[in-house]
């Protein structure tokens, strides 16, 4: 593999982690060696935690009980990056210690590019000696040339793991980020940038005051570019969701650090990252435009210097920032100790921007409201009935009747006893959409005057889904069933983005082959909907989730579950903006 090819499979892999679209796509491309990139680096997210023995022979497993230099002898492995794997080892000289290995792969032995970098990424973890980076122990090459780095083996779990039950006590997030703050501003210090801050390369270590950050992942060095030599720790130069405007384009800064940790931090006490996007392409817009008074809207509970010092850091020009980055940890640690002592007039305030102009605005919206409300009026009065329904009749092919598939979905004819159509199988070995987008017009009225969704459906196995999907224009809606040992459920959900959320109640479906209709009725002045199943109500002020932000339109999906191909019989959809 030669440095091009190497270049592009980084970035492909880098899309892939960060996009579901772009996994897909990786998915489909069939591409041996970009699909094995990806899943070693996401087993090796968190490869200082222990981890649970492997069930399944890898590539590294054979090197398992072998001894490197008679020393360090490999116990299992501990996860797989894009450079090499990382053994638990025990170390024969200190008593059978034990440590972290991270072994160069085989096929990267003979590249001089890589070892160069590998060699270079060993002087800079020994260049750095600080209480909170994981420091380096020993470098070296094996019997058979594969380069070594030795780690200590440290008991925790990641910033990630913790912030997997949402988010975390004020008091803790200020302690940790002092010290992770302290950390960084050391490193850059050396001329070191990190440049791939985030939780899963924050590692909580506990001892005997508690848990403290230990900064880990630093990469594979090489020289960075700008009017001073520095050094920067990582080639795949970070993860997007994380990563400065100046960073996505390829030209991190010292504060492009600062800003990273303000993403942490956001997350940290809002636990949701500030900006929604996972697709790279469309991060740079959505942080131009700014974050407006988001935080404060979060958490009212804190005070207003915090979410002030929150947008100093995320602030798009990095001359603006602050630096070095522990001069912002120390500020929002001490606005967190302060706590909210705000008084009503400094929240209002803060509370949008344009409500700093309010007094001399009142005028010109109270002579605006009558030409508004006819605006409003007739706006809604021009969407024709042919726009207010859409219709999937039952039997009939999607494909047929206008409507798109949208990913890994297949249609097959279910027909009765004379052979003729009676209804649609849907088929999906991962998962996918029949679907019909909507204007900009029907999501205007749709939301402003309420609208209903229904489908006839049966599932065989897997999952299946009812929803609306307008982007960026209103939250999602959606609900359907999930096939397990356990029975049929229905499910809503409500979070994804830190691990499934949402509402499950178990479901008995008629008997086959009878359909059941699923319904769900959104009411524009509650701003929630109703989900209905044969006419009878079981979930009721469903107010839908913000965490997908495709534009699908009305639709109805099929998925696997635990490797099992979704299967559904499909009656027929219809959608109906109220008049």
């Amino acid at each position: 593999m030669n440095l091009e090819r190497w270049d592009e499979l980084a970035e492909r892999m880098l899309k892939a982690v960060e996009s579901p679209e772009a996994a897909t796509e990786a998915q489909e491309s069939g591409d041996s060696e970009l699909l094995q990139l990806i899943d070693w680096h996401n087993q090796a997210l968190h490869f200082l935690e222990p981890r649970p023995a492997r069930t399944n022979s890898g590539p590294e497993d054979p090197w398992i009980g072998r001894e490197i230099q008679s020393r360090y002898r490999l116990e299992g492995v501990l996860g797989r990056g894009g450079a090499g794997v990382v053994f638990r080892a025990s170390d024969r000289r200190l008593g059978g210690q034990a440590v972290a290995m991270k072994l160069l792969y085989d096929f990267w032995s003979t590249e001089e590019w890589m070892r160069r970098r590998f060699k270079e990424e060993a002087a800079i973890l020994a260049s750095l000696d600080h209480a909170g980076i994981v420091n380096l122990l020993d470098a070296g090459e094996s019997e058979e040339g594969r380069l070594f780095l030795v780690l200590p083996f440290h008991e925790g779990r990641t910033l990630r793991d913790a912030l997997s039950w949402g988010p975390l006590e004020s008091s803790l997030v200020g302690r940790l980020l002092r010290e992770v703050g302290e950390a960084v501003s050391y490193a850059h210090s050396k001329g070191v940038l990190h440049r791939d801050l985030k939780p899963e390369n924050i590692l909580l270590v506990r001892r005997a005051d508690g848990e403290h950050p230990l900064l880990i992942d630093f990469g594979i060095a090489h020289l960075g570019e700008g009017t001073a030599p520095c050094r920067t720790t990582t080639h795949l130069m970070g993860s997007p969701a994380y990563m400065a405007p100046e960073h996505l384009l390829g030209k991190a800064v010292p504060a492009s650090d600062t800003y990273s940790l303000g993403v942490i931090a956001w997350e940290m006490l809002a636990g949701v990252r500030p900006f929604d996007s996972v697709a790279p392409f469309a991060l740079p817009e959505q942080q131009r435009k700014g974050l407006g008074d988001r935080f404060y809207r979060l958490r009212p509970d804190l005070s207003v210097k915090v979410g002030k010092e929150l947008l100093r850091a995320l602030d798009f020009d990095p001359r603006r920032r602050p630096y070095p980055p522990k001069v912002f940890t120390e500020a929002l640690a001490g606005a967190l100790v302060e706590g909210a002592v705000d008084s009503p007039w400094a929240r209002w305030w803060v509370l949008r921007s344009s409500r700093r102009w309010a007094l001399t605005g009142i005028g010109a919206a109270m002579a605006g409201s009558v030409a508004g409300e006819w605006l409003w009026r007739n706006d809604l009065s021009a969407l024709p009935l042919g726009e207010r329904v859409i219709e999937l009749p039952r039997g009939a092919s999607a494909e047929m009747t206008g409507f798109r598939l949208h990913r890994e979905v297949t249609e097959r004819a279910v027909r009765d006893a004379s052979g003729r159509v009676v209804a649609m199988r849907l088929l999906s070995p991962d998962q996918g959409q029949v679907h019909m987008p909507l204007s900009l017009h029907q999501k205007r009225a749709a939301f402003r005057r309420g609208w209903r969704a229904s489908a006839l459906c049966r599932p065989e196995s897997g999952g299946c889904g009812l929803g609306l999907e307008t982007g960026h224009f209103a939250p999602r809606f959606d609900f359907g069933f999930q096939v397990s040992a356990r029975g049929v459920e229905l499910i809503a959900t409500q979070r994804v983005r830190t691990g499934w959320d949402g509402i499950r109640r178990p479901v008995t479906l008629p008997r086959a082959p009878a359909l059941v209709r699923m319904e769900m009725i959104y009411d524009a002045r509650r701003a929630s909907a109703t989900i209905a199943l044969d006419g009878r109500r079981v979930v009721e002020d469903y107010k839908g989730h913000t965490e997908y932000r495709d534009d699908l339109g009305v639709f109805f999906g099929v998925h696997s579950v635990n490797g099992l191909e979704g299967s559904t019989i499909f009656g027929g959809l219809y959608f109906e903006i109220f008049g």
